[in-house]
This record gives C-alpha cells, sequence and structure tokens, in this order.
C-alpha cells in the first residue's frame, strides 16, 4: 500500500502509522490512535470510502494489515445521506459573529431553543438554522448526536449570547473534547436580586435534578455532579422597595457546564437571576400601588413608573467566549454586547438609583 505524494484532499485529517503499530488491522490502528470512535465505527467509515491512501485512493478492507510509516487521510466530515437525521432546514436569521471552514460563533437570541429535545421535538431551533445555513458543509452525525450537528455546548433557551459550533465532525470532536478538558473560558453576565455579600465568591455545590420538579436542577442533593462558578459584582443597586433590596449586575465564570448551573447556584445563594420565575424571581419588579417597603413606608414615587413592571426573559448573557482553534492552534476570543432590551433595563436602573 505505497503511493507516491499527493496532496491533501480538503478537511482530511493526516495519519500515520508507527513502528508499534506494525502488524495491526486497519480498523484497530485507527480506533487506537482516534479513541473517540469505536472500531465498528471505523469500520462503517472505511466502508464509505472516507479513510484513504495519501494519493486519494479509498481503502475498502478494515482487516488489511498495516506497515510502519504508511499514511493515511480520513475524512470523518463527509455527511451521510441527506435526510438521515430526520432534521429539516428551516430559515430564520443567524447572526454569525465569525466563521471558518471548521466553526463558527454565533450570537443565539433569547427564547431560542439550541436543538431539539423531549417535548419540543416540532419547534425550530437552533439546529435547524445551521443546517439551512451551511446547508450540506453542517455535519450530521450518527445516533443519538444526529439530532445535534455542530452543537458542543449550550445555552439556556432565554439565555442569549456567544456559543461555538463545529461544521466537521473533526471539529466536533476536539471542541468537545476541549470542553470537557475545561480549556474553553465562558463569561457571562447576570442580573440579580439583592446585593450578594461578598462581592466576590466561588460556588461549588454539586447539581442534580430536582425530584419533585424534573424540569428543575437543584444543589440540596449531594449526589449531584459537581459544579463550579465563580461571580463578581460589577455594579449594584440598593433600592429597598425592590424585591430582594434592589438589584446587582454580576459577572459569572464557570468551570463547569452543568444544566441550569449559574441559574441554580446563584438562586441557591440567595439571588435568582431577574426574570428567573423558574428559580424564585418575582414576576413583577414593584407590585400594586400602595405597596410598602419592608421597613414599612411607602414606595418612593420614582418607582410608580415600575409598578407591574415585568422582564419577558431571564437576564443571563454569555458576553466572552475563549477557546483554542481545533485546527490551527492559536486561542481565539469574542466577546458580545448586552442585547439593547436588556441594556435598556440597567440604564432604567441607573435612573431610578439617580432619582429614588
Amino acid at each position: 500500500m505505497t503511493d507516491s505524494p499527493q496532496p491533501e484532499l480538503p478537511h482530511s485529517l493526516r495519519l500515520e502509522a508507527a513502528a508499534e503499530h506494525a502488524g495491526l488491522r486497519l480498523d484497530q490502528f485507527l480506533a487506537r490512535v482516534m479513541p473517540g470512535h469505536s472500531r465498528v465505527r471505523w469500520q462503517q467509515w472505511i466502508a464509505e470510502g472516507r479513510v484513504t491512501t495519501l494519493s486519494g485512493s479509498p481503502l475498502r478492507t478494515a482487516a488489511g494489515r498495516i506497515h510502519a510509516g504508511e499514511v493515511f487521510l480520513i475524512q470523518p466530515e463527509i455527511s451521510p445521506a441527506p435526510g438521515a437525521s430526520g432534521l429539516k432546514p428551516v430559515a430564520m436569521a443567524l447572526e454569525i459573529i465569525y466563521q471558518d471552514e471548521d466553526l463558527a460563533v454565533i450570537h443565539k437570541p433569547s427564547g431560542l431553543l439550541v436543538h431539539p429535545g423531549a417535548g419540543r421535538r416540532e419547534e425550530p431551533t437552533l439546529v435547524h438554522a445551521l443546517l439551512h445555513h451551511f446547508g450540506p458543509s453542517q455535519s450530521l452525525l450518527p445516533g443519538a448526536e444526529a439530532q445535534r450537528p455542530g452543537i458542543v455546548h449550550r445555552l439556556d433557551r432565554l439565555a442569549s449570547g456567544l456559543m461555538v459550533v463545529a461544521r466537521n465532525e473533526t471539529a466536533q470532536r476536539q471542541l468537545a473534547d476541549a470542553f470537557a478538558r475545561r480549556e474553553v473560558e465562558k463569561t457571562y453576565l447576570a442580573l440579580v436580586h439583592g446585593c450578594p455579600r461578598p462581592d466576590h465568591g466561588v460556588l461549588d455545590q454539586p447539581i442534580a435534578r430536582d425530584r419533585m420538579r424534573r424540569t428543575r436542577m437543584t444543589t440540596r442533593n449531594p449526589q449531584g455532579r459537581a459544579a463550579r462558578s465563580e461571580y463578581r459584582v460589577l455594579e449594584a443597586w440598593p433600592v429597598p422597595a425592590l424585591p430582594g433590596g434592589g438589584f446587582s449586575l454580576l459577572e459569572v465564570r464557570i468551570r463547569t457546564g452543568r444544566t441550569h448551573q449559574i441559574r441554580v447556584h446563584l438562586a441557591g445563594l440567595g439571588h435568582p437571576i431577574a426574570g428567573d420565575r423558574a428559580y424564585g424571581a418575582p414576576a413583577v419588579m414593584v407590585t400594586a400601588a400602595g405597596s410598602r417597603t419592608r421597613q414599612g413606608g411607602a414606595v418612593p414615587k420614582p418607582l410608580d413608573e415600575w409598578r407591574g413592571r415585568k422582564l419577558e426573559r431571564i437576564f443571563l448573557h454569555a458576553a466572552r467566549l475563549a477557546f483554542t482553534h481545533p485546527r490551527r492552534g492559536g486561542r481565539m476570543e469574542f466577546t458580545s454586547p448586552l442585547p439593547a432590551d436588556l441594556e435598556l433595563f440597567l440604564q432604567q436602573l441607573r435612573l431610578l438609583q439617580k432619582s429614588s
């Protein structure tokens, strides 16, 4: 199996057999050097022609023995037959911050699900938008992963902000590994009720699904999965007449990626995220006319216009994302300003504090 060197095919991964690999079956060698995929998976790829010689000639036999120094090209981003995932592209607005042949960094708006889930199979998601925007170049994966092509991390439906998505399977595997190794930096902005003390802290409570309310998570189960969040108060508005005694804007960095991690950690601290009624935030900022402060005094007049005011989403925004490029190496960093509705809310809080 020797061939004269030829230019590598686009999007291919180059593997060279070492002396220790001599005599192995082809599928054994591939599974050993790339353990993220099973031998059965490699056998499937070999049969589909995704494993070639250096010149691009497909190797169709998984049982063929290899020799030290042999070079193979792998093309894992070739998609299976259209429709294999059952997902259909859906045209919708997609704000792309950056893209190249391997990945895209996008801004996910509040209200958009990342991928199909239980109870929401028919609802358009970010995955449907990705399939429409990138077309056949967006990788489709077998099994359960077919419902999440390109997805390596998630944001809550009601949160907004930066996400990185993979555009081929090699990038997807490498980015997923980087998240698992906690090499990706994620920073969020969250507005919470009240003023946390101290103004900087680390939250280390494990997180598990709430046994009574299955759509929620909890920190009250010591058998939960380890979770670590770090917060810092950026700005505070102590207004006694408001629920919780005011608001604080926090910068939150997460070291793990558990479901609802920031929401449940901050709620457990006694400072739920504004608008997050599932975790204890009040439905309105100031209640009915004639309400009193906790000290028994009348609500300050500047708060009159806030009576009955609601926040239609949770005030949680993924503002910064940093990671190493899966193909080229090198650190990449992206930032995203607060959406207009959240920024307006902060401006109103600042005016309210000045006039109180």
